[in-house]
């Protein structure tokens, strides 16, 4: 089991929830089509492998895009 879901949230405070079946797709996804939004979208919550690595309710520092990136490769 391979699994990342990545939610999202944009400035309109519409959330968006994303499952992917490995890394390599989940990095592609964020570098090409998320590349134009990341000022505009709030990562809330990061699950790999069926345990939560990052949660927007427990931490005080919001998770960049760049950090997320860095974590997949």
């Amino acid at each position: 089991m391979n699994d990342i879901i990545i939610i999202f949230r944009d400035i309109h405070g519409r959330v968006y929830s994303y499952d992917f079946d490995c890394a390599d797709t989940a990095l592609d996804f964020i570098c090409c089509e998320l590349e134009d939004s990341y000022g505009e979208l709030e990562i809330l919550f990061v699950k790999h492998d069926g345990c939560c690595v990052y949660s927007a309710l427990g931490s005080d520092k919001p998770l960049c895009f760049e950090d997320l990136i860095g974590y997949l490769c």
